[in-house]
């Protein structure tokens, strides 16, 4: 059921029945196989205007809080969240890590505004999300 909802964002081809802890060597597989090395050289040897703006823009994120903000997050309902064993937190603890790091690559890449393509992108670039990743330590 699962594989049907999710279509075209997850990249397992049966998440339902794909043991957690093979994942990690299926991405690191599927990366393997969808690496271009001439592209990656031309990237570097002749970087588009589009990459060179990217890496030279300024911080653009707004990361104050303001009244506005405030008000909003106290109109959230109240949800009594399960307690997560010290395993489970670190596991969600690194799984945001590399979401995380997809949204900073999407923000930079598009100016720091979101577009269309911002949820897909995130969702390809993370492996906790585009093949359910579950790590166990930071340098997995």
């Amino acid at each position: 059921q699962l594989s049907k909802e999710i279509g075209g964002l997850v990249e397992l081809s049966d998440p339902e029945n794909s043991v957690i802890h093979e994942r990690s060597a299926q991405c690191a597989e599927h990366d393997i196989k969808a690496f271009d090395a001439e592209r990656y050289l031309l990237d570097m040897l002749d970087p588009e205007d589009a990459l060179q703006r990217a890496l030279t823009l300024d911080f653009g994120l707004k990361l104050e809080v303001d009244a506005d903000d405030r008000q909003r997050l106290k109109d959230f309902p109240r949800k009594r969240l399960p307690t997560l064993s010290m395993e489970e937190q670190q596991a969600v603890s690194l799984s945001l890590v590399d979401i995380v790091f997809a949204f900073a690559y999407d923000s930079r890449i598009n100016e720091w505004e979101s577009c269309c393509e911002t949820g897909w992108n995130i969702t390809k670039l993370a492996p906790s999300l585009a093949f359910l990743c579950q790590w166990k330590n930071a340098k997995e």
